[in-house]
């Protein structure tokens, strides 16, 4: 996914839905068949895919399939909400996503950043 970063946004609205009905079908085979690892891989390309093509009415539902597991795809997504000015969106993709995994305790500190009107995607700060 780092490799495509900037690529989704440059299609059109109906090429991004092609490229969304066909992720969301190998991502439903590939848990089907336990394929978990690549599972959430077509997951991290569905989100950069509502990230860059701005499908705001996508993030939440995202976010509670991806949970807490691999941060920076709900981070970019809480981002995207928030220099769009949908910071209702940002709280409630955290909020989806704050499930029990590996990075809950970091996402409930970016959580509390953005809360506090300090948002700030780097994980460093």
């Amino acid at each position: 996914w780092k490799q495509t970063k900037g690529y989704f946004g440059k299609l059109s609205a109906e090429q991004a839905q092609r490229c969304i009905n066909y992720l969301r079908m190998e991502t439903d085979g590939l848990r089907a068949d336990a394929l978990d690892y690549q599972a959430e891989a077509a997951l991290t390309l569905l989100g950069q895919i509502a990230t860059e093509q701005k499908r705001f009415e996508l993030f939440e539902s995202l976010a509670a399939e991806m949970g807490s597991g691999e941060w920076p795809r709900i981070v970019e997504m809480v981002d995207r909400a928030m220099t769009s000015g949908k910071h209702i969106l940002a709280r409630r993709v955290f909020e989806a996503a704050l499930t029990s995994g590996a990075h809950r305790e970091f996402l409930a500190g970016k959580f509390e950043q953005l809360k506090r009107g300090a948002w700030n995607p780097d994980p460093i700060r």
